[in-house]
This record gives C-alpha cells, structure tokens and sequence, in this order.
C-alpha cells in the first residue's frame, strides 16, 4: 500500500463525516476518531489499521479495529457504510439516523503495524458482516458494528487475536473494572494544524467509563441518556479524529496481557482543544453475531474455532447453610448492609441513578485511593462511597476542529437533546474521486 492520504476539513460546526482528498474539503467534511494524552505504541499488533483503498492502491482514510480471530476484525460499521437520514449539519439523531448502501469489502485493507504510512503487511477485506443487518434502513445509534473478514490468516507470529466481551455481560464485576485502555491510530488533538499524527497508533490507559445505561452502579444521568442507546456505553475523554472503530480494551485484562475488547468507538466530540465524550457500540450486546461470526471464520481460514465461542461452565456454589446469609458482590442489588461483602448498600436518590447495590467506601483523605479503577471516593448521605465520577454534560453545542479520516466522527449534545457525531459516508469518497478525475 502507498503512504495514505492525510485528510483535512475545515473548521465549522457539526459536519457529515466523510473522505475526501485536500481538495475536496470545502464540499465533503471529513471526521474520525485519535488518542489524546496517549503514546506512540508499537507493540500491541492486534490493534489494526483500517484503511479504505482507491483503484491506486493507495489508503484514502483512517480507521482503526481489533484483531479478534486470525482473519477477523472487529470495528465500526460507520468505517465501511455510508449514513443517511442525518440531521442539520450532519448531525446524528439516535431515532432517525440510519445506515444505507453497503460498500464493497474488496475496498479495505488492515494491517497490523503501528504506522499506516509505512506499512508493508496489509491483509485485503473479503467479506463484511454488519451488526443489525445490512442495506439500507438499520439505525445507527447501538448497531454501529461490522466484522471484518480477511482474505488470508494474520499469522501468529505477526499478531496474537484478542478476546471479545461475549461471555459475561461488561456490566459483570467481577470479572470486569469500570476502566478501559484505548489504543488507535487517530490523531492527538482536535486542534492541530498539522495532521500527521494520523495514522500512527498510540495507546491511553485508565480511561474510567462514565456510564452504562441501566448499570446499577454507573447509570447514565437524564441529558446523556437521551442521546444514546441501551447498546452503547460512555466513556471518560481521550479518543479522537482517527480512533473511530477502535476497541475500549478492559484494563484489568488488559494488565494481564490478556486483553477484552468491550467495544468499538462510535462517536462522541470535541471540547476546544480537548477530544471529548466518546461513545462505543458494546460488543457484549451482539455476542451471538459475534460468536457466529468467529465460526465462520474459523471454517473459512481452516483453524479451530476460539475458545470463547463455547459457554463458560458455571460452577454452582451450593446451598448456604441454614440461618446463614449469602454475601452480594460490589454492584449487586441489596435491602440492607448486611446483605453486602463490604457492608455499604447504598440507595441514592432518583438524580443520583445509583442503587440500592452494595457499594465500597472510602476514604477522600487517603494519600492513595482505595477504589477499583474507574470509580472514585464521593459523598453521599453523609458517607464516602467508591461512585462513577460526576458526569460533566456540555450545555452548549461545541464546534468541531479540523480532521482527518474516513469514519464516524465524534459530536457533541446541544441543548435540544441531540447528540452530533460524524457519519462515515465512504460513498461520497468515491463521488468526490470521479469528480477529481473529470476536472
């Protein structure tokens, strides 16, 4: 593959996410989705380059994805797709917004080196399996999910697959933190003139998530829960222009270099300088289109299929002894403090959206904090409990700063309740390349 080609936009408000060459900006805004705060990362391979191809071999955008079986790839389907039904200025409205016409497979490549520009070893896309369906009609918001199919196996020696979230739900602790490390190949800041960051992997770690809708313990407040969908989650900033269908990995397994992708970036936005509120489509919430789709693979690249595709056995802990009382795990519901482990069963009220679960406590003095990764020590009713941080929500609608790739961007929430990330629209890629040669 030749070096890509690094994409610009020019500044405004919520622009429809699209590819286009430097002379195209002014008529197709482009959007993605980098790691800011992060650093340069050459060693985890399984985090893929997505690069959409022209007839010139040559990679004409920017995405990211996660390497889950040998010729499996996981990202988001706004990468490959294009969207319609947009709102103004190319915003996405969750009960509207959908996907059209399906692109071509035999136009993508992934690689598993750390820098698209020079890389050598780049795997061709030979099908592509879309979360929802594929045509036309499938709404964006909690389907935006596509399995990638390569045309030949990525060797063992070259990349190790990494493990989806399919077998417990991400709401599940344990096994799972409230904490995710992100690694992408987008560019560092919203705000950069120069986007030669793009396209060169970089990692963040121990970005907290912020909400889950309908988790007990980090639901998500009224203004942000409007503008997603139950397949989704929120997490702490640090994506931005070129991350879009990167993985959110568990930082627990991932410490343990045995990393669980949770999802793959959808959208989110931009806060001055600062990339901001990015959303993932869960993977937990598609682990039968997941785990279909690992067997297919499977049988198409002639190896056995991966161990997650099989049920966990669940050990039975047998029945308590008479009189005695089970103790509830961080997360679960309970009645009283007696019910819990850590003896906290907290019942916040309606605009906390917390309990009644049982709860660690804490103490905000500590010079280290005692809560798991994720959470921090805030008060309520008078007590210090391990919470989800405080959410905070834009007011005011934020203008997104120039960009580079072909993918979803990110947006931000206005005032109306309307949530504006950036369409991928590969389609309109291919309108302004027949335009370039006819000029």
């Amino acid at each position: 593959m030749r070096r890509p080609l690094l994409l610009l936009v020019a500044t405004g408000h919520f622009l429809l996410a699209a590819c286009a060459s430097r002379d195209e900006v002014e008529k197709i805004g482009t959007r993605s989705d980098g790691i800011q705060g992060g650093t340069n990362d050459t060693s985890h391979s399984y985090a893929v380059g997505v690069c959409p191809s022209n007839s010139k071999q040559e990679c004409i955008g920017v995405c990211s994805g996660a390497l889950i079986a040998p010729n499996l790839v996981v990202t988001a389907r706004h990468c490959v797709d294009q969207v319609a039904n947009e709102g103004p200025n190319g915003s996405i409205d969750c009960s509207k917004t959908t996907f059209s016409s399906n692109q071509l497979a035999s136009n993508f490549f992934v690689t598993t080196e750390p820098n698209m520009f020079t890389a050598t070893k780049w795997h061709q896309v030979k099908s592509i399996s879309r979360a929802g369906g594929g045509g036309g009609g499938t709404l964006l918001c909690g389907n935006d999910l596509v399995l990638l199919f390569l045309a030949d196996n990525v060797s063992a020696s070259e990349a190790t697959p990494v493990t989806p979230a399919v077998q417990h739900a991400i709401t599940e602790r344990p096994p799972y933190s409230l904490s995710i490390t992100a690694i992408g190949y987008g560019v560092t800041s919203p705000a950069e003139a120069d986007k030669s960051t793009s396209g060169i992997r970089r990692i963040r770690q121990k970005i907290a998530i912020q909400c889950i809708p309908g988790d007990k313990t980090v639901d998500c407040p009224n203004e942000v829960y409007d503008a997603m969908d139950k397949k989704e989650f929120l997490a702490k900033d640090g994506t931005c222009s070129g991350d879009s269908g990167s993985s959110a990995y568990e930082q627990t397994s991932f410490t343990k270099n045995a990393p669980v992708t949770f999802g793959v970036l959808s959208r989110g936005g931009t806060d001055g300088t600062t990339c901001s509120t990015p959303i993932y489509s869960r993977i937990d919430s598609w682990s039968a289109f997941v785990i279909n789709g690992a067997r297919q693979a499977a049988t198409q690249g002639g190896y056995s299929e991966p161990s997650w595709t099989s049920a966990i056995p669940r050990v039975d802990a047998g029945t308590p002894d008479a009189g005695s009382t089970a103790q509830k795990g961080l997360g679960e519901e309970c009645e009283s403090n007696d019910e819990c482990a850590s003896q906290a069963c907290l019942d916040g009220d309606e605009s906390d959206g917390v309990g009644p679960v049982c709860v660690a406590t804490c103490d905000p003095a500590a010079e280290e904090s005692t809560c798991a990764e994720g959470l921090a020590c805030r008060e309520m009713n008078g007590e210090n409990f391990c919470l989800t941080p405080v959410i905070t929500v834009a007011e005011e609608p934020r203008a997104l700063e120039d960009s580079a790739g072909c993918s979803m961007g990110r947006g931000a929430r206005d005032s109306s309740g309307v949530w504006f990330p950036l369409a991928g629209a590969f389609g309109a890629l291919l309108l302004g390349a027949r335009r370039r040669r006819s000029r």
